[in-house]
């Protein structure tokens, strides 16, 4: 796949949340969902002990990733939270 082609989302069954993730202000651009997000970063700092002090904030709301994650499945949709290097935004 190139950097110029689409990437279908077609409605799904499984109602999975779907999350735009970018690195270094859109170095690296990756669709997750929370399971590919955890089996991709299980050996990063994202899911270590270092990641339940580390807050990801919208505007006024500041969560820490795990909060995100959980909160996200039913709000959200949209939202671009920001930590660091790091921006995620539900997206489906």
């Amino acid at each position: 796949m190139s950097k110029f082609e689409s990437i279908d989302l077609a409605p799904r069954k499984d109602k999975e949340v779907i999350y735009l993730c970018t690195w270094n202000g859109g170095e690296i651009v990756q669709i997750h969902t929370e399971k590919t997000l955890r089996e991709d970063y299980k050996g990063s700092n994202l899911f270590t002990a270092e990641a339940d002090e580390t807050y990801f904030s919208c505007g006024d709301i500041s969560l820490l990733l795990k909060e995100y994650l959980k909160e996200s499945k039913k709000d959200y949709l949209g939202d671009s939270f920001i930590c660091h290097n790091m921006e995620i935004e539900r997206i489906v």
